[in-house]
């Protein structure tokens, strides 16, 4: 009676798992892309950013929505679309958010963990290297940019469960190499570098070896700013890598001349859903290149705002 219960209870419990689905190659690269190199099996402690893109709705239709308010003889001519409208028009089908995020929780990504961009087309969520390889059945390496020495993190191929893999356009990141800005070293945090002798970050007396903002105004002649244009501010745009404020803070504090006051940071305009950095991401080294292209420009233009 007893055995009888306990295979009982050990089917009921079979039954309550998720099925394990075979994967199915959903992206592979074809070689190595000619300006990078492996480096490195990346750290499985490793925060990465992902984003899982997601099938939309409608795309074979937007040649005929523009026509539609743009052609002088249609009766909609120049009524154009609010965001919303065209976020609605596209987004994925409730099916395919419903078939994704199911699959993501059932492989231990809990859903408070899960975000969406405002058009619903991305789910985004911070995993670690071990954790996205498990999902992705890949392996994440360190790839460095033969001309630069610049680094990034990425798999030469990942697959999908069959039933999702038909809902999602693709991942990120994993394949993408071509046309991302390389970080400067591969873990920021534990690399030196031949300039640990030189203390302080202005000045022109090691611009042999270091860069200053002192350097660059000499070698360049730009002089020191001193005003401020409405309606003029730099945009910088950031793709692959991520502004962690309170890095300017400090850099602010310390490393500026004439001082740039601490509480100074720029307007944040998010586009398809993009976000700040956090703490996770500043610690796994993606925020480097953001921090260098504004530390640089606010150095160069303030009081210009950016």
């Amino acid at each position: 009676m007893h055995l009888l219960t306990l295979i009982t209870a050990f089917a009921g419990l079979a039954s309550a798992l998720p099925s394990a689905e075979p994967h199915v190659l959903h992206e592979k690269r074809d070689g190595l892309p000619v300006a990078w190199r492996h480096h490195s099996r990346a750290e499985r402690s490793t925060v990465l950013p992902v984003r899982i893109g997601l099938k939309q709705r409608n795309l074979e239709h937007g040649h005929k929505y523009v026509e539609d308010v743009a052609d002088p003889k249609s009766p909609n001519f120049g009524k154009h679309w609010s965001a919303e409208k065209v976020a609605n028009a596209f987004m994925p089908t409730q099916e395919t958010s419903d078939k994704v995020t199911n699959w993501l929780v059932a492989s231990g990504i809990s859903a408070d963990r899960l975000s969406h961009s405002v058009g619903r087309n991305w789910i985004e969520f911070s995993a670690t290297i071990d954790e996205t390889e498990r999902l992705l059945k890949t392996q994440y390496h360190v790839y460095q940019q033969k001309e630069t020495n610049g680094y990034r993190i990425a798999c030469d191929s990942y697959s999908l469960p069959q039933s999702v893999r038909e809902h999602v356009d693709f991942v990120m990141p994993t394949v993408q190499l071509d046309g991302l800005k390389p970080v400067s070293q591969a873990n920021p945090a534990l690399q030196g570098g031949p300039f640990n002798n030189i203390t302080g970050l202005t000045g022109l007396d090691h611009c042999n070896q270091l860069i200053t903002i002192d350097c660059l105004r000499a070698i360049y002649g730009i002089p020191v700013a001193s005003t401020n244009h409405s309606g003029n501010q730099l945009g910088i745009a950031e793709w692959a890598d991520y502004l962690y404020l309170p890095d300017l803070k400090v850099f602010f504090e310390n490393f500026t001349s004439p001082k740039i006051p601490s509480d100074v940071k720029p307007d944040f305009i998010s586009i398809d859903g993009g976000k700040m950095s956090n703490l996770s991401l500043a610690l796994a080294g993606e925020v480097v290149e953001s921090a260098l292209d504004f530390q640089t420009s606010y150095s160069i233009i303030y009081p210009q705002g950016i």
